[in-house]
């Protein structure tokens, strides 16, 4: 192998390191300030699902001191809402609920054809599509892999506002 093939390849692969260890760092850092609220999600959640706060320490949000409890708060009446632990939170997270802080790109995304991918639930449109796929449960994996990747499905609330396990969790919009 010639000097500048082994040149390019050692760049590489410290480049590789050097982006690994920095997401390390950042991920095993202290969380910036935040509300009391969210100290106590992330307290809980650190033990019980690890996955998801590590997520969050690796977002937008996390460095600008935005938690758990900031975009999951509930307002009282949410369908959705329930109480956790003294708090009323909604797992849901939806783009009105987005809209407390980012106003503008909720607007945007109103006005945009993809505000409008759940319409298609319950449509003649979503009937046609379960005749020629057959009947698209949970498990179909023409659904899963079509359909409701951009449209999701119904997610049903339980009494209580908790999620039924059954419609939850789902992609789409």
């Amino acid at each position: 192998m010639n000097t500048r093939k082994c040149l390019s390849l050692l760049f590489v692969v410290l480049a590789a390191t050097s982006a690994a260890q920095t997401q390390k760092k950042a991920a095993a850092a202290k969380p910036p300030a935040s509300s009391p609220e969210t100290q106590t999600c992330i307290t809980c959640h650190e033990a019980s699902s690890p996955g998801i706060v590590g997520q969050w320490k690796r977002s937008r949000h996390y460095q600008t001191r935005v938690g758990c409890f900031e975009c999951h708060r509930a307002q009282k009446g949410d369908p959705d809402g329930f109480d956790h632990f003294g708090s009323l939170i909604s797992i849901i997270v939806s783009p009105k609920d987005c809209s407390t802080c980012h106003l503008k790109e909720y607007q945007e995304f109103q006005a945009s054809h993809h505000s409008e991918a759940a319409k298609i639930l319950g449509s003649l449109d979503n009937v046609l599509a379960e005749v020629v796929e057959g009947n698209m449960k949970r498990d179909s994996p023409a659904a899963a892999s079509g359909c409701w990747q951009c449209h999701g499905s119904e997610v049903k609330v339980l009494a209580g506002g908790k999620l039924d396990p059954a419609t939850w969790p789902n992609t789409g919009m």
